[in-house]
């Protein structure tokens, strides 16, 4: 499957008070859905793990940070689209981590004019984990290209491969 155009998605999510366990998302074993990106995205094994990487980063963002709406574009919604296919370890994952279910509400219109929470993401990324990976988080602008799993111009042209 290879998206023509990634929709970028924002997510509100419904933490529990209790229950939010972030050693969990360290050690959760994300290989099938990387796995199943890798197959069907066409991307370098190590492009996918750098996405894993900023995957587990917005779930923590997520549980760090429950009153903002956090804004989602790139390849770590495909990554995140993927997970939520495997309703069974989706699920566990997010009680797991976040003491509750980390709802996807994709919505197209903050993406423009400015960005508004997807930029707000990109900013609470680099304050919490320092410089954002703008191969895996591409920047929204004029010049910037936000096709990005249907092409190899994001970054470093070595790390994805058409299908």
């Amino acid at each position: 499957m290879k998206s023509s155009a990634i929709k970028p998605c924002l997510m509100a999510a419904a933490v529990g008070d209790s229950g939010a366990d972030l050693r969990s998302l360290r050690t959760w074993d994300l290989s099938p859905i990387a796995r199943r990106v890798e197959r069907e995205l066409g991307w370098s094994w190590k492009f996918v793990l750098r996405v894993e990487r900023e995957y587990r980063h917005f779930i923590a963002l997520a549980v760090l940070e429950p009153a903002d709406r956090l804004g989602m574009q790139g390849p770590v919604d495909e990554f995140w689209h993927r997970h939520i296919l495997f309703t069974q370890d989706y699920h566990r994952f997010c009680h797991a981590v976040a003491g509750g279910y980390i709802h996807h509400s994709p919505h197209e219109a903050e993406t423009h004019a400015g960005g508004g929470s997807y930029q707000r993401t990109l900013a609470l990324l680099e304050r919490r984990f320092g410089k954002v990976d703008e191969a895996v988080w591409p920047r929204i602008g004029a010049n910037s290209c936000n096709n990005c799993a249907s092409c190899d111009k994001v970054g470093e042209r070595d790390v994805l491969t058409r299908a």
